[in-house]
């Protein structure tokens, strides 16, 4: 699972939430590196710095280029369009978007 915004208020209950149901793996993104430790604490297993990593290829090297399964996106803008490329093809209905901190949607995809 890939939560982007992770150190925000829903972004951490959003950990919680899926390692308590037992999430294998939790990504998690945030700009500020001070706030590792906290996204740790609530269950992220990765911590994607998007201020110094790639969003998308940062999250395909930690699935060997598979992707994820589910997104949890409330930032939006180009993340949400990186975050589509770093799902499986096949999982590419599990989305879910539950904001626009970042401003309206716009896709450009290759």
């Amino acid at each position: 699972m890939l939560i982007t915004g992770a150190s925000t208020a829903i972004g951490l209950i959003g950990a919680q939430m899926v390692t308590a149901l037992g999430a294998s793996h939790v990504i998690g993104t945030t700009r500020s590196s001070a706030k590792r430790d906290l996204l740790t604490g609530a269950g992220v297993d990765t911590v994607i710095l998007t201020g110094e990593q790639d969003l998308t290829e940062a999250t395909l090297a930690v699935t060997d280029g598979h992707g994820v399964d589910v997104v949890l996106d409330h930032v939006a803008g180009q993340t949400f369009a990186d975050c589509l490329r770093a799902t499986k093809e096949e999982r590419a209905a599990d989305r879910l978007r539950s904001g626009e901190a970042l401003g309206k949607i716009v896709i450009t995809l290759p």
